[in-house]
């Protein structure tokens, strides 16, 4: 498992609100190609438990790479909170990535000033899917205490395999020829 995003605890903190999510302005890409595992956030609830979702955007283009189911319990007490990530998401190490946050009530995410780019937020109600495109507004330079693991390896997703035409050696039934056809490289 390796890892990828900001893992270390920051020295304040800011108050995440519902009705928006946040990502620092600092992106960040995995050493090697592979399938996220899960996204963790340092901080706690403003009071009482919250869920929270976590996301990955692609800085080239702003959409939406893939994110984590909404499981997390965020209690009062500050920690790491971890959530698996929702499906299979390939991460790649030619990308350049924000880690965003999503919470149901009042959250506090640790930070550090990243003396540089602009941390971002999107208005957004909570029960809403990620949006396919963010549309960011600037706000300080805050690089978050956010940080994604994920496994190296394992295939792209089938729109960027090269497609083989062909059939290897054999006799088949019409429904084998159908399937073997077909394969992706």
């Amino acid at each position: 498992m390796a890892e990828f995003g900001y893992h270390t605890i920051g020295a304040v903190w800011a108050n995440h609100i519902p009705g928006a999510f946040r990502c620092g302005g600092v992106a960040f890409s995995p050493a090697d190609d592979g399938v996220l595992d899960s996204i963790s956030v340092y901080g706690r609830a403003g009071g009482v438990d919250i869920t929270i979702k976590l996301g990955l955007y692609d800085s080239a283009d702003d959409s939406f790479a893939g994110g984590t189911v909404e499981s997390l319990a965020f209690g009062t007490i500050e920690d790491w909170h971890t959530a698996a990530a929702d499906g299979v998401v390939h991460v790649y190490a030619a990308k350049i990535y924000y880690i965003a946050c999503k919470q149901s009530a009042n959250q506090y995410v640790y930070y550090d000033d990243s003396g540089g780019p602009n941390d971002k937020y999107v208005v957004d109600a909570y029960g809403n899917p990620w949006p396919g495109t963010a549309v960011w507004t600037n706000d300080g330079t805050k690089k978050f205490s956010m940080f994604a693991t994920y496994t190296p390896g394992g295939a792209p997703p089938p729109s960027s395999r090269a497609l083989v035409i062909g059939r290897p050696p054999g006799v088949y039934s019409t429904k084998q020829c159908i399937t073997r056809d077909f394969v992706y490289i």
